[in-house]
């Protein structure tokens, strides 16, 4: 165990011996090598008939790599000035990062964001596109690109490309939608005025 884990690892094991267990709980451990290992544990207490702990039973995973992983995808979605959202279909609670509500013109993340929310934040003429593309992806599941239009609060007008990813449960009903997300309005302005300056030109070379 590392030793600015100790006093930690300690209150912890307290805590299992008065019967009030964290479930979960992260530590770093130091291998005889001298690397630095982070371990995520699971904690399980037994309880004898009057109710007292007999036994803790403790399982650790090392999660070192999964969590280099996450910090270097985190950093690179950073980046890239990306958004990213998490839906559970049951609680209907949204998880996301602050450039998600940024791309919808807060400078902070909302107390609450849900299907409603997103909804209104729409352009009127893809309102009804997204919806049902939404609704078919819910159905079949699997990866989904989109482009759509979100109307900030300021009253501009921003470009959004989103992907992501329903995941459906064995019943083959929708569980979750993850994805990610980032303004390319510069992009559609562009392509828009060369649109425009290549029609120009046809029109003269036609007169």
């Amino acid at each position: 165990l590392a030793p600015e884990e100790i006093d930690k690892a300690q209150k912890v094991f307290q805590q299992l011996k008065s019967g009030h267990s964290p479930s979960c709980y992260e530590s770093y451990w130091q291998t005889k090598e001298g690397s630095r290992r982070l371990i995520s544990w699971i904690n399980t207490t037994i309880l004898d008939n009057e109710g007292k702990v007999q036994f803790i039973i403790g399982t650790g995973t090392d999660v070192t790599d999964q969590r280099r992983t996450e910090e270097s995808l985190r950093l690179a979605v950073d980046a890239a000035k990306m958004g990213t959202w998490d839906y559970d279909f049951n609680t209907k609670v949204t998880s996301r990062s602050i450039r998600h509500d940024q791309l919808f013109g807060y400078e902070s993340l909302l107390d609450h964001w849900s299907e409603t929310e997103f909804l209104r934040h729409l352009h009127p003429d893809d309102r009804s596109s997204i919806e049902k593309t939404f609704f078919d992806m819910a159905q079949k599941g699997g990866p989904c690109d989109l482009e759509y239009r979100v109307i900030w609060p300021d009253g501009s007008v921003h470009w959004i490309l989103a992907r992501g990813h329903f995941y459906l449960n064995r019943e083959g009903q929708a569980q979750r939608m993850v994805g990610v997300m980032m303004d390319i309005t510069d992009y559609k302005t562009a392509n828009l005025a060369k649109k425009e300056s290549e029609e120009k030109f046809r029109v003269m070379a036609e007169t």
